[in-house]
């Protein structure tokens, strides 16, 4: 696979807008994964079907489903209090680098997705799983370092945090939740939609 051109950076970063990324939460993991891969990133089904452990019939099944269900009138409502304690803690574990506190907090089917935009460095294709997202999340917060700050924010109608290195906005995310573990978390640094990012703790 191969990096888009410019205009298809333009429409990757459009797709992952924040209401989108909330709205994929309906899906289950696997259908989550494979109608991101298939649809955002337009990895072939035989790549797909090897990453999930199903048939590429099955794959193109799996996203023929999922676009039939994300219809914006089937969105969940947001639990955004119950979320909120989700994220603040997430947010301490990550800030004393302890991974077991992390992991306790995520689903064990954690979907994390990110937007880096064409000029940010991000993970190319979600990652799936509670290990693997607590080890990429806690990479990530040790990357920033003792530069790193964050305050609560309400991003696209779900808790969230917005993230700064010194005086700059690095990352927006939100994360969604069911049963009281994070079922998904989501991360815009896309420079390009994060200019209208400032101190206002409502982002749309």
């Amino acid at each position: 696979m191969t990096d888009p051109g410019p205009e298809g950076a333009a429409e990757l970063a459009e797709s992952l807008t924040l209401g989108f990324l909330v709205l994929l939460d309906q899906l289950a993991p696997v259908e989550r994964a494979v109608f991101v891969l298939a649809d955002v990133f337009e990895v072939p089904y035989a790549e797909i079907a090897a990453t999930v452990g199903r048939s590429p019939a099955a794959c193109r099944q799996i996203a023929s489903r999922a676009r039939r269900r994300l219809q914006p009138d089937k969105q969940p409502g947001q639990t955004v209090a119950a979320d909120r304690e989700l994220v603040d803690g997430l947010l301490r574990a990550l800030a004393s680098g302890d991974m077991n506190e992390v992991v306790v907090r995520l689903a064990p089917q954690v979907v994390c997705l990110t937007d880096g935009g064409p000029e940010r460095r991000a993970a190319r294709r979600p990652v799936v799983g509670s290990g693997r997202v607590a080890l990429f999340l806690v990479t990530v917060a040790r990357g920033y370092g003792r530069h790193l700050t964050t305050r609560p924010a309400i991003v696209g109608g779900a808790a969230g945090a917005i993230l700064s290195a010194g005086d700059a906005v690095a990352q927006v995310m939100a994360v969604t939740s069911k049963d009281g573990v994070i079922t998904s978390v989501y991360f815009v640094g896309n420079p390009g939609k994060l200019t209208r990012v400032g101190h206002s703790p409502s982002i749309e």
